[in-house]
Parts: C-alpha cells; sequence; structure tokens
C-alpha cells in the first residue's frame, strides 16, 4: 500500500486476501503467515519473507515476534557482527 497522507487517523481496510481469521495465540498466526515447510525451503529463498509480514500496533508483540520467528528457521543460528564506519587505515591488527 502507498502512503496517503488523506488517510491519516482513518481505519486501513485490507483486502480479503491478505487477512487471516482470528487466531488466538502468537503460535498460531506465526504457523499461518510462516508455515514450517515453506520456512524450510526460506533459508535458501530469502524473497520468501518478501511476501510475508505480521502487522501489529503494539511495540510489545513486535517484541515477541521478532524473538518468536527466527528461532523458527531451521539451521544453526549464527551471528553477524557490521560496523557504522569503515577502518581505512593500513595497520593490521
Amino acid at each position: 500500500m502507498a502512503y496517503d497522507p488523506n488517510s491519516q487517523n482513518k481505519p486501513i481496510i485490507l483486502p480479503n486476501y491478505m487477512c487471516i481469521s482470528q487466531t488466538h495465540s502468537l503460535d498460531d498466526l506465526t504457523s499461518k503467515v510462516f508455515p514450517y515447510q515453506d520456512l524450510a525451503r526460506a533459508i535458501n529463498n530469502p524473497s520468501f519473507f518478501f511476501s510475508s509480514a505480521i502487522l501489529t500496533t503494539r511495540n510489545n508483540i513486535v517484541d515477541k515476534l521478532n524473538q518468536k520467528v527466527p528461532n523458527l528457521l531451521p539451521g544453526e543460528e549464527i551471528t553477524l557482527h557490521s560496523a557504522n564506519t569503515a577502518d581505512t587505515s593500513n595497520q593490521e591488527d
């Protein structure tokens, strides 16, 4: 959906194909949006995540989802480190 300033503070109506019937737990919701068999294939196809999303209005739910969904992915967890600036010196440590 594109941003429309005329829609500010108005209800957002999603098309039916974007909606999931009521669920009673985060486990139910995540299993419908990210079925395990699809997650198993997503490891080789990162674009899978471009077509699925869970929208929520509460940050505490976002935090729970951010903890839960990565744990559903198969395989070992790895940590990648990043830096805000590049080391342009010629020194080796």
